[in-house]
């Protein structure tokens, strides 16, 4: 059975190229954000489970993979860096996520994450 966890980095960084990204005049707020990225990982282990890949991956490569979508994104975020993050535990990995995150991505990390569970769901879709 295919997984929507397989799709290549380029079909999802597409697909998020064609969001149209609002540019606030004010920072952003990180607990907000933190906020944010919580919501989206709970949605990604959601998925990961009910996609089968639970049984291949566990806690630490599904974060990385989450990770490596970050990064294709704008994210400056080392292999060894993602691996350590996967290893704390969720509220000081959120932070450090948030951390590396540039500002232009805080601003529009709602939408983005919007779009790539948009995405995420269709592949879910398509591919059963």
């Amino acid at each position: 059975p295919h997984s929507p966890f397989c799709l290549p980095l380029t079909v999802v960084w597409a697909a998020l190229q064609r969001m149209t990204s609002h540019h606030l005049d004010d920072d952003v707020d990180d607990v907000t954000v933190g906020l944010q990225v919580q919501q989206f990982l709970d949605e990604w282990h959601f998925r990961v489970l009910h996609s089968g890949l639970a049984y291949s991956w566990d806690r630490c490569e599904a974060l990385v993979k989450a990770m490596d979508i970050f990064e294709a994104t704008g994210m400056a975020i080392s292999q060894e860096e993602k691996e350590r993050l996967a290893e704390l535990d969720e509220a000081d990995m959120i932070a450090g996520l948030v951390a590396r995150m540039p500002m232009s991505m805080k601003k529009t990390i709602e939408h983005f994450l919007l779009q790539l569970q948009l995405v995420l769901s269709t592949a879910t879709r398509v591919r059963n």
